[in-house]
């Protein structure tokens, strides 16, 4: 079995960025965690393990949606997922459907 340098199996991802000698920005993704000296440059961070930097638990895998993100997260932190309101059951709207039809 091969030997790490770091004590952990998934890596918890940043976003840095640093302003290159072209004139452009350089995307480093960096894990976070202690003693971790884990480096990716730019997309290579795409298909990899990343810890959530919201829960600190769940592990997902890195997308392309996640490399706008300073502090990637996962799908079950995402505010969207949580804000989003339940649609209306089928059977209660059937149930509603002679009172919502009646016209006076």
């Amino acid at each position: 079995m091969a030997r790490r340098k770091w004590d952990h199996e998934v890596h918890k991802y940043n976003q840095v960025t640093f302003d290159n000698r072209q004139g452009g920005v350089t995307v480093i993704w960096r894990c976070v965690l202690t003693n971790c000296q884990h480096y990716l440059v730019g997309p290579m961070v795409i298909g990899k393990l990343c810890l959530c930097n919201r829960c600190g638990k769940e592990e997902f895998e890195m997308r392309s949606a996640n490399l706008q993100q300073k502090k990637p997260h996962c799908l079950a932190c995402t505010k969207a997922y949580k804000g989003r309101k339940k649609k209306a059951d089928i059977s209660v709207v059937a149930a509603n459907l002679e009172a919502l039809l009646k016209v006076d």
